[in-house]
């Protein structure tokens, strides 16, 4: 799809790192690991950081689909995500 894309193996590991130089858009999972999606989120806006970020999630309740959005979230997908759908949301990053 012609995007430059890098992996971290945790939210921690990516807040460790924080380079968002030419950074369009995140896509995270909400259930990590130490920090979850929400608070590294929190971190984030903490920090002055409003990067665009798509959440994936197994089982997204109303009140997690509201507080990502409500902080920022460009939306939260359930999984299995669709590639078409994903797509489309990172198109719209760009």
């Amino acid at each position: 799809m012609g995007w430059s894309v890098r992996l971290f193996d945790s939210a921690k590991a990516f807040l460790q790192t924080l380079d968002l130089t030419d950074v369009a858009c995140l896509v995270s999972d909400i259930q990590m690991p130490e920090i979850d999606g929400l608070d590294m989120q929190s971190r984030l806006l903490e920090l002055g950081e409003s990067v665009p970020i798509v959440f994936v999630c197994a089982n997204p309740t109303p009140a997690i689909r509201e507080r990502a959005l409500a902080n920022g979230a460009i939306e939260l997908l359930e999984k299995p995500v669709e590639a078409d759908l994903l797509f489309a949301y990172l198109n719209a990053c760009r």
